[in-house]
């Protein structure tokens, strides 16, 4: 099973128990989206979310200081509240690292953890420390809560809704997945624009447009011509020989935000400029089908081969 089958099983199971006591649950959203939503105030519901980060997986100690994994433990919980339009308020941070320099390194990764909290005003008001026997990992719990009362989901798109990605994409691999800073402002800004659809890229533009376009019930097709190549993803394709395209398309932990917008909203999105760089990529469609445009006008199916940690 790859790792969508898996999330997909547990979303399903999770929903035929929760079948029998819908009416009485404070759940708006769960397993399936970027944060879980709970109805505690219609005025600001919840935003629940957990995100780890473990040795070998997610950084290598030869390439990553301790201070810069803990920002990025940091930066990736934040990244999905940003995804929900939401503002982060709470952390629970858990540390398991190996008994040898534990306690020099523990210290560096909370200080990386801390710093990025304290550029965003989140307090980290507990977790757990353990022994690991090999890898060292570090799980964060976030919490937030949405200011317009209304999360923008992942199924929210539509036929004819235009596809919009933040930043740059592709390479972060060369370092820039250890100091990316999360799109929190630009997060609160679409969600109260009226954007449809939103997530945080975290998985490669390829295999996270699919999940969006499948959780809203369409298509999609987005132009090769249009997606902006970062200049990571060119150094990387020197190295592998892939094509700078396809880094872009198929690398993880880009950590920007992918979105859809109805018409009438799109050209006032790409011209505001204060939260940084957002581009049109293409839009949603009828039908199932992801669809990439070429250059030469030829339309090649997109598959999705982005990271997934269980796929073979």
């Amino acid at each position: 099973m790859s790792e969508t089958d898996l999330l997909d099983w547990i979303a399903a199971s999770r929903n035929r128990i929760r079948q029998k006591r819908l009416r009485a649950s404070r759940v708006a959203v769960g397993v399936g989206d970027d944060c879980a939503v709970i109805r505690k105030s219609p005025q600001r519901p919840l935003l629940l979310s957990a995100d780890m980060i473990v040795e070998s997986v997610h950084f290598d100690w030869k390439t990553a200081t301790p201070y810069q994994v803990g920002w990025k433990a940091m930066a990736s919980n934040l990244s999905d509240v940003a995804a929900m339009g939401g503002i982060p308020t709470y952390a629970l941070v858990s540390i398991a690292a190996p008994k040898e320099k534990a306690a020099p390194r523990i210290k560096q990764i909370f200080r990386g953890i801390d710093g990025l909290a304290r550029k965003f005003d989140v307090e980290v008001v507990g977790g757990d420390l353990s022994a690991s026997p090999a890898a060292t990992i570090i799980s964060i719990a976030i919490q937030g809560y949405l200011p317009g009362g209304k999360p923008v989901l992942r199924s929210g798109g539509r036929p004819g809704h235009q596809l919009f990605v933040s930043g740059s994409l592709g390479g972060s691999s060369l370092g820039r997945h250890l100091r990316f800073s999360p799109r929190i402002e630009l997060g609160q800004h679409l969600q109260a624009s009226g954007v449809s659809a939103m997530m945080d890229l975290s998985d490669g533009l390829s295999l996270d447009l699919h999940r969006l376009a499948r959780a809203s019930g369409v298509g999609a097709q987005i132009e090769a011509s249009s997606i902006p190549i970062s200049r990571s993803a060119r150094r990387m394709a020197e190295k592998t020989g892939k094509g700078a395209l396809h880094h872009a398309l198929c690398d993880g932990e880009d950590f920007e935000l992918l979105f859809s917008a109805p018409r009438k909203e799109a050209s006032k999105i790409v011209k505001d400029k204060r939260f940084g760089r957002v581009t049109r990529i293409g839009e949603l469609v009828r039908g199932r089908d992801l669809v990439l445009l070429t250059p030469e006008g030829e339309k090649v199916l997109l598959e999705s081969e982005g990271y997934d940690h269980f796929r073979r």
